[in-house]
């Protein structure tokens, strides 16, 4: 999980993906389009390993906790967010991307 240090601690970061469901993180959270790249390895991840209903039942959630959906890993820093969606990794971003948003990650 990556997460912008300019806005959260890391002693307030959720404990589990799935706690970006809950009503504090509403409108906090960014993943990248899902049906390409990282991102859509990741929900494939999840797929797998929680089957089909669960997985629908945890994106479903995340877009009633309006997660807010970029293009890519250069559009992330553009975006105030509190919590990156695993899939948009901060390795990823180059030093340009970067300017101005402090970004860290936690597994």
């Amino acid at each position: 999980m990556v997460y912008n240090t300019d806005l959260l601690e890391e002693s307030g970061l959720p404990v589990s993906i799935f706690d970006l469901t809950e009503p504090g993180w509403k409108g906090r959270v960014a993943m990248g389009y899902p049906l390409f790249g990282t991102t859509a390895t990741h929900v494939a991840a999840l797929w797998a390993h929680l089957g089909p209903d669960k997985t629908k039942e945890y994106l479903k959630a995340l877009k009633a906790n309006e997660i807010v959906i970029v293009d890519g890993n250069a559009v992330v820093s553009l975006k105030r967010i509190s919590v990156l969606q695993p899939g948009l990794l901060s390795a990823l971003l180059t030093p340009r991307q970067r300017s101005g948003f402090s970004l860290t990650g936690r597994p």
